[in-house]
């Protein structure tokens, strides 16, 4: 018995040629719309199997108002087909805005000697775009360029002008901050009129000496009204990879030392074979050790821990001063970091004793029984 799942799997397989057998181009068209104005497209089919008959449609809010040159057609396979619509717009059509419809083909398939009857299709999307009233800015794009310290930035705002008016005067004010959310710097945009039914993009630059986590934020003021832009986060990168959060917990005479290190990327592409060493002194500036650990990469923007190890196993007690050297890009940090040995507590000797400890607590156990028996025989021998 075939499962559901795999029956799903098997005919998924079975349309995945269905799929790419049929072709329409553009895949995407877009018309204003002008009252009681009429216009003509074309578009292109191509079918790629021996099926050659297709059938076109016309579906969406207007397809009254479209014709279709040819409703069906046979076509020689692996040829670019050209047709034509028509669209009559009415005299009035609401609400203001993007109006969906479809230009649609399906490919019929007719196989013998019984089987499976598979018909394909694929649509051009016809968008009618009804303009606002007055003067009406859409923002199509929030463009921001990849950042590098000292090399400028670039802010993009591209704007479509979709209201029934020119827009005489459009400028934007953009908002910089950092990590911490407070605006460091504001831009702003030259001035431009923006005639309807057009784009424009906006733009300003901005450099900074800092590497960091950046976000933006504006505001475009088009003659009496205003545009929000919403925030996006940005990177300012360096070349580096900064040493944070190093940290030595205390250990044990005996023990091995774990030295934990968190490694920041402030680079926008991967950081390869970046690994560190280790040399630990004593407290006459001796070196009593040295240890390297394992190669890592790094992804942009991101961070990740590096973990040395030194053996510490033949040393006093005592605080020990230890010197991180991170090797990344032909390039080094430095980070220092104090390891204390300390003496194990008497309850860490009796962890790693076992056998002591419990001949330690039968030794109590039988010291408590004896104490217990000796007061109960004085007590008896009193009354």
């Amino acid at each position: 018995m075939i499962s559901k799942k795999i029956f799903i799997v098997i005919i998924f397989i079975l349309l995945l040629p269905v799929a790419y057998s049929i072709g329409i181009s553009p895949s995407s068209i877009e018309i204003w719309y002008e009252p009681n104005k009429e216009v003509s497209y074309d578009y292109s089919v191509r079918i790629r199997q021996e099926s050659p008959q297709v059938f076109m449609y016309a579906k969406g809010d207007l397809n009254e108002s479209i014709t279709l040159e040819q409703t069906e057609a046979e076509l020689e396979p692996g040829k670019w087909t050209k047709f034509s619509f028509t669209i009559k717009f009415p005299p009035k059509l609401e609400p203001p805005g993007l109006h969906d419809n479809r230009i649609g083909i399906t490919e019929a398939s007719s196989p013998s000697g019984g089987g499976i009857g598979v018909v394909a299709g694929v649509e051009s999307i016809l968008r009618i775009r009804v303009p606002y009233p007055g003067r009406y800015l859409e923002l199509k794009k929030f463009g921001i360029s990849t950042g590098e310290v000292n090399k400028p930035i670039d802010f993009m705002i591209e704007l479509a002008n979709i209201g029934k008016e020119d827009v005489n005067d459009a400028r934007a004010r953009i908002d910089i901050k950092n990590s911490k959310g407070e605006v460091i710097t504001t831009l702003k945009t030259e001035g431009t009129p923006i005639k309807k039914q057009k784009t424009t993009t906006l733009k300003a630059q901005w450099q900074t000496s800092t590497p960091g986590l950046y976000s933006a934020s504006g505001l475009v003021i088009y003659d009496e009204n205003r545009l929000e832009i919403g925030e996006k986060g940005f990177n300012v990168g360096d070349l580096i990879i900064e040493l944070i959060n190093v940290s030595a917990p205390p250990i044990l005479k005996g023990e091995i030392a774990k030295i934990y290190a968190d490694l920041k990327s402030m680079w926008n592409t991967e950081i390869k074979d970046v690994y560190a060493e280790l040399e630990v002194k004593d407290e006459n500036g001796i070196v009593v050790g040295k240890s390297e650990s394992k190669t890592i990469n790094i992804p942009p923007w991101t961070t990740k821990n590096l973990v040395l190890y030194w053996d510490s196993r033949n040393l006093e007690v005592g605080d020990y001063s230890g010197k991180i050297t991170l090797h990344y890009a032909e390039k080094t940090d430095e980070e220092m970091v104090i390891i204390k040995i300390k003496n194990p507590s008497i309850l860490s000797i009796l962890k790693e004793n076992i056998l002591l400890t419990a001949g330690i607590i039968i030794i109590v156990l039988m010291l408590a029984f004896n104490i217990i028996l000796v007061l109960k025989k004085r007590k008896n021998k009193s009354k």
